[in-house]
Order: C-alpha cells, then structure tokens, then sequence
C-alpha cells in the first residue's frame, strides 16, 4: 500500500477530530496548506487503513475519523503467553487498541507500520531482544517519538539506569502489580495525547487545550490571523512558511511578555490562525504584535500581513469547543 508522511496524517486526523459533522477534502487541504489532490490521495488511502471514513451530506463527501482510531494504541510485546494475558488484563477495557507480537523481528515491523501510542516492550525475547528493539526504535525519526516501558525480570541485570540508556521511557520488573500498571498505561497515553496536540511547527498547543483553559475562564481572546500564507508556501516552498510561522509565534509570545501578559494563553489552531486567552487589556498586546510584525514583514520582503481581532472568551466559548474556528473570527472585533 502506498506510503505516507506521517506529519500529513497527523494533521489530517488532528482537524477532522475538531469537526462534529466531518471535513471535506477542500476543508482539510485548506486547513493544514497542502494540495487538494494530495490530500484527497491521503484520505482514499487513510480509509483503505481504516483510519477514516466517509459519508455523504447534501450531496458533499465528508470525512471523519473512524471509532477504532479514536482510541490510543498499544503494542505489547511478550512471548510468555501467561504474561501477555495478565498485561492485557491490567488494562481498561475497551479503552485501548491492543496489538500483540512475540518476537522482536514482528515488533518492530508493527512499530513501523501501526505508530503505536505506547509500547510495552519485554527485554527477553526471541530472534532480536527488547535492548535491540528499543534502540532501533529510538533512533528512526519517524518512530523515535514512541514512549517505551522495558518490562524485566527481577532476575535480570538491567536497572532503570541502563533502561532509560538504550531509549526506554519507563521500565517495570515482573511480576508487576496489575494495578500499577494500568496508572503507568494510563499517566503516559495521557502525557502521549496532551504532546500530539501541540502544533508540529509551533510547538504551542491546538483547539484542544484550548477547550479545557476556557472552562471558568472570563477574559479576552485576541484571534490573530496570517493573510496570504498559502501563496506564500507556493511561492518560497513550506519550509520557508513554517519558519514564518514560528517568527510570528515568537512576535505573540514577545509581545505578551512586554505587556505583561506572559502567564496567558497562546495556541496555534491551523496553519494560519493563532489565539491568545488573556486577562489584559487587549488593545496594547495588538498594538505590540502589530508593531514588530510590521517591522519584520516589511524587513523581509514577505507578501504577508497579520489581522488581530479581539472578542470577550465567553461569547464564543461553545463555538471553540465545537471546532468552529471560521465562526470565531466573525464574531471577533478588527483592533486596528
């Protein structure tokens, strides 16, 4: 089957997970800046995955995530057959996608082809040990970012120290209690999940952090918005828009630190749109971003140029929990 950048389908799986109804083909492409033919390739082939389906509305083809995918992923790799139950017993039912392989060679072919959330990896095992696995994991790119739990024998060598050498995340000698397993299981998916929402170029978190710091939270949101960036990308390429893009996070989170606004909120919601929770005023945050963006875009030549809006959080509060950016951006106030 065809490959796929893993980077695109993270994005992909990331907007549509914002969407109560589905995306189009058009919705997504515009969303994460990549060629519609490109990404209508990537959903025929996400769905052959069976990480997407599709349905039609009115006559519009929309694309979700399917149920299976929704959940984290587990890989267990144990060749004892009693303790591959027991660990498969230790954890929620029903919460996790759960994979199996004994042997080193198949695990690592799983590692490659599922990009598991979380594997739970035994050091003794067959054709290639878990000490060769992990380090083989941890230095592909493409899968290096895969948390690890070394699970050992207390007969065993290996201490913790040397674990986390070879690349493990964690370790736990056997027999493990189930309980504390299903709290490891759990505490790390939960780390996995709040880092997978945080932007690829940005670093800065998405709509989901977002959703949670609006709960109880009574002050302003500056929306602030990058006009022309997709003909910027198809004029200089995406690697000189992604280091737009960081520019411009540095100019939010500089211009907040000025005004003393720094223990705020910043997110970087799709390609384009940035937003910021603050207790302050807003009118002089804008004022800074607008000032060093200028001062930056008119240095570099770019055919680029920032909108800063502003709105009371509360009055759109339900249209960010429901992904409903567009909508957000209408309501808000032009600042300048």
């Amino acid at each position: 089957m065809e490959s796929l950048n893993q980077e695109i389908v993270n994005k992909i799986v990331n907007f549509i997970k914002t969407k109560e109804i589905g995306a189009s083909a058009s919705e997504i492409s515009r969303a994460i800046s990549h060629n519609r033919v490109t990404i209508s390739k990537y959903l025929e082939v996400m769905k052959a995955r069976g990480l997407l389906k599709s349905k039609v509305i009115a006559q519009a083809r929309l694309w979700a995530v399917a149920e299976d995918h929704r959940k984290p992923t587990i890989l267990i790799v144990e060749d004892e057959p009693n303790v591959l139950e027991l660990i498969k017993l230790s954890l929620i039912p029903g919460q996790y996608n759960v994979f199996e392989a004994t042997d080193g060679i198949t695990a690592l072919s799983l590692i490659k082809e599922k990009k598991p959330n979380l594997v739970l990896l035994d050091l003794m095992l067959p054709k290639l040990d878990g000490r060769e696995v992990c380090k083989i994991v941890k230095k592909d790119p493409s899968t290096q970012d895969i948390p690890i739990v070394m699970l050992t024998a207390k007969s065993q060598t290996i201490d913790k120290v040397e674990g986390l050498k070879i690349g493990a995340d964690d370790y736990m000698t056997k027999p493990f209690d189930p309980l504390e397993l299903e709290a490891r299981v759990e505490s790390i998916i939960k780390r996995t999940n709040l880092h997978l929402t945080k932007n690829s170029v940005t670093g800065l978190p998405g709509i989901s952090v977002l959703a949670e710091y609006l709960e109880g939270f009574s002050g302003n949101i500056l929306f602030i918005d990058i006009k022309n960036l997709s003909k910027y990308n198809k004029e200089f390429g995406y690697k000189k828009g992604n280091e737009l893009l960081l520019v411009v996070s540095r100019i939010i989170k500089h211009a907040l630190l000025k005004r003393g606004a720094n223990a705020d909120l910043v997110a970087h919601l799709d390609s384009d749109n940035f937003v910021v929770l603050t207790n302050k005023q807003p009118e002089p945050i804008a004022e800074e971003i607008y000032e060093s963006a200028e001062l930056f875009l008119s240095e570099k030549g770019q055919k680029v140029g920032l909108v800063v809006k502003s709105i009371p959080a509360f009055d759109v509060k339900h249209e960010i929990e429901r992904g409903e950016i567009e909508n957000v951006e209408k309501k808000a106030k032009l600042m300048k």
